[in-house]
Parts: C-alpha cells; sequence; structure tokens
C-alpha cells in the first residue's frame, strides 16, 4: 500500500508541476476589458485566453411572443460550479412564477426533493475541480418547482443506462481518492485552475453540442497521463490509471444519444402545455426552463417556432478562476 501511495505521489507531483496558468490579474492592467469568447451557442462564454485564466460564466436569457403576457426565461446552468453561482440561481428561480427542472428520475427515487441530497454523477468531479454541484446547492422543495425530464423504468432496456451512470461514478470516485491522498502535501489549487481553465477553454469553442462527445472533457487529463506513460513505459499505476480515465471516457459517450434526442423532445412538449396554460391566466407570468446549457441552442430554435424571440440576457459567473469568491 505504502508503494502504491509513493508512485502515486510520484505521478500527481509530476501532473501538478506541468500545469502551468496565469491569471488575467496578474498579466493585465487594472481595468482591461474582457475579450470574451463564446461558445455552445452564445450561452457560455469566456474571458481566458491561452495560459491566462479568466471566468466562465453562463446565460440567463429571457423570450417573449408578441401579444402575449408570458415570459419564458432559460436559466441555462452548468451542473459544476461555485456555490456563490448557485445562490444566484436560486434567487432568479425564487422570482419566477414556474420552474420546469431538468433531472433524470428512476420510477420510484425522488432526489431532488430530498433535505439531504445523494451524491449524483457530477459529484466526483466537481470535488476535482475544487466545486460543488448544482443539486447539493439548489433547494427543488420550492411548491413552484416542476420536474419536467424523463424517468426512468427499472426494466432490461434501461438497466445498461443505469449501469453506465454507476460505473462512471464509481471511477471518478477512483481519481477523487488520489486527490485527497495528495491534498495535504501539494499545491492541488494549482491543479484545480488548470483544469477549470483547460476545460472552459474547450467549452467556449464548441458550438454545436454534441453530447456523443460529451467523454471529450476528460482528454485533458488522458493527453498529461500519454506524456508519462512514454516516459515511464510499462508502469503499472500509471497504466491503471489510464485505462480507468479510458473508460470513464467510453462510458460517458454511451450515455450521450440518450441524452440529447429523448430529452430535448420531452421538455419541449411540456414547455409548449404550460404556455399555453399560462397564456389563459390573461395576465403577465414566467416560466422558467432550469436546464443544463448545452441543451439551450437546440430548445431556443424550438421555441423561435412558436414565436417566442430573445429581448434580454443575463451572464452569471459559474467558475471564478480569475475573480476571488
Amino acid at each position: 500500500m505504502r508503494k502504491v501511495f509513493s508512485i502515486s505521489l510520484l505521478l500527481l507531483s509530476l501532473f501538478l508541476t506541468s500545469c502551468r496558468v496565469r491569471y488575467r490579474h496578474q498579466v493585465e492592467a487594472p481595468g482591461t476589458p474582457a475579450k470574451w469568447k463564446y461558445g455552445i451557442g452564445g450561452f457560455a462564454r469566456y474571458d481566458g485566453y491561452e495560459d491566462v485564466a479568466g471566468d466562465l460564466e453562463v446565460a440567463v436569457r429571457d423570450y417573449k411572443k408578441p401579444g402575449s403576457q408570458v415570459t419564458v426565461k432559460f436559466v441555462g446552468v452548468i451542473h459544476i460550479g461555485d456555490k456563490l453561482y448557485y445562490k444566484e440561481i436560486q434567487k432568479i428561480l425564487d422570482r419566477c412564477d414556474l420552474v420546469l427542472y431538468e433531472g433524470v428520475k428512476v420510477k420510484g427515487t425522488n432526489p431532488f426533493k430530498q433535505a439531504k441530497k445523494p451524491k449524483d454523477m457530477y459529484w466526483p468531479m466537481a470535488q476535482i475541480l475544487g466545486l460543488t454541484t448544482q443539486l447539493h446547492e439548489i433547494d427543488y422543495r420550492r411548491k413552484h418547482f416542476k420536474h419536467c425530464d424523463v424517468t426512468l423504468p427499472r426494466t432490461a432496456k434501461t438497466l445498461p443506462q443505469l449501469k453506465q451512470m454507476a460505473k462512471a461514478m464509481q471511477l471518478m470516485g477512483k481519481l477523487l481518492k488520489w486527490k485527497k491522498r495528495l491534498s495535504s502535501i501539494l499545491p492541488v489549487k494549482t491543479m484545480e485552475d488548470y483544469l477549470k481553465h483547460t476545460y472552459a477553454l474547450t467549452l467556449t469553442k464548441t458550438q454545436n453540442v454534441d453530447f456523443r462527445q460529451i467523454g471529450k472533457q476528460l482528454e485533458p487529463m488522458i493527453r498529461a497521463l500519454e506524456l508519462y506513460r512514454k516516459k515511464y513505459p510499462g508502469n503499472p499505476y500509471i497504466e491503471k490509471l489510464y485505462r480507468q480515465l479510458q473508460e470513464l471516457k467510453q462510458s460517458f459517450e454511451r450515455l450521450g444519444k440518450f441524452i440529447l434526442e429523448e430529452r430535448n423532445l420531452y421538455v419541449i412538449k411540456k414547455l409548449k402545455k404550460e404556455i399555453e396554460r399560462a397564456e389563459k391566466l390573461k395576465k403577465p407570468y414566467t416560466i422558467a426552463l432550469f436546464y443544463g446549457a448545452a441543451h439551450m441552442p437546440d430548445l431556443e430554435k424550438r421555441l423561435a417556432k412558436i414565436g417566442y424571440k430573445p429581448v434580454k440576457t443575463t451572464w452569471l459567473k459559474a467558475w471564478r478562476i480569475n475573480t476571488p469568491h
């Protein structure tokens, strides 16, 4: 066990020393305006560049239809973020009349309404990045919150999907254990900021999100390990961690088709019904669609077909890499 830990320490030490990132406040004069780079169909933006870290922001966008008193508010969200980010989202949602929220459920369970919420599939990755998760920070017990996502039955057809989710969580949990062992003796914040910066750059380069490519989020860590595989060929501990990351990437990719095709069709159907109901009230009414930002470009196109156009956009800081909390 001691030998395994020492090899792990060597590997992570090498990885951490290769993580170089500077911050905008270090390299730019005070007051320098941000040069935002936009991604995910205009629902995410990042003011970092090259090896200089900034802040990742996600859009909240209002839509109106001529002659209607109903406002549709797309509260785009990233499932892993700063605690303060989710507090700001909670305030926005609490000012709406109805919140239709995302979240795949398994029949007979409702993790969103529990006071003590279970750890979801994003929790290990959030901890690796020094962040928290949407499920843990948002209070879904509000009376105007309504679930608007698919519910999976426990059948032979859905069991493979459930097993993939469980496997992904298990593999991410193993990576988290490595980080916790080293957190007291290595500058892990450097690693956290490096990874967040790398992922933020990737997000803003992505315009049309293909959920079948979700596993690409792990590629920065995989590329870093490839360097050490070449430097230490045959090292069993490096090879084991490398295989775990590859397996996790494949697990996420297999979930992609389900995430994109089935759920977007479901949510837009439900949203249309709620709009029709709200219009009958003959008074100002705001419906928030609280969904992952990556779903929003496709949903925005579908919303435009029934006459709704964007009228206002607010940006919230999801990852404060450059800005102190």
